[in-house]
């Protein structure tokens, strides 16, 4: 039961940042080759990933490059995202603690313990 909801939670968080980086990559992309704000796909990612960065907003400023602008803020935003879902996960995995099986031991024949016949024989002649 704990392992297939530590799996969910793993699961829900991917796809969370996995949305979130889509988000944020297709807005650094959108504005470094100057995409029109105004058509409405356009607008809606900027809007989403705006929302997204709101709590970063103004850390540093936007770089302008020749085809447009390098969202310097996105990347940051990325990053923390990225950063905050890997601890999550890490966090879960540290709650998580996998059942130990014992196992009886099993004998193992190793190559160097087994006698052929012919050296079992010999060494009994000697002895």
């Amino acid at each position: 039961m704990i392992l297939t909801f530590y799996n969910f939670m793993k699961a829900l968080t991917n796809a969370i940042l996995s949305v979130i980086a889509f988000f944020l990559l297709l807005r650094v992309l959108f504005l470094f080759f100057s995409l029109n704000p105004t058509t409405p796909f356009v607008a809606w990612i900027l809007n989403i990933s705006g929302f997204l960065m709101i709590p970063f907003a103004g850390i540093v400023p936007n770089l302008k490059v020749i085809t447009g602008i390098l969202d310097i803020v996105a990347l940051i935003t990325l990053l923390v995202y990225l950063l905050v879902g890997y601890l999550l996960v890490s966090l879960l995995e540290s709650l998580v603690e996998p059942e130990i099986v014992e196992r009886e031991h099993e004998s193992i024949a190793h190559y160097h313990d087994i006698e052929s016949e012919d050296e079992s024989k010999h060494i009994r002649r000697h002895r």
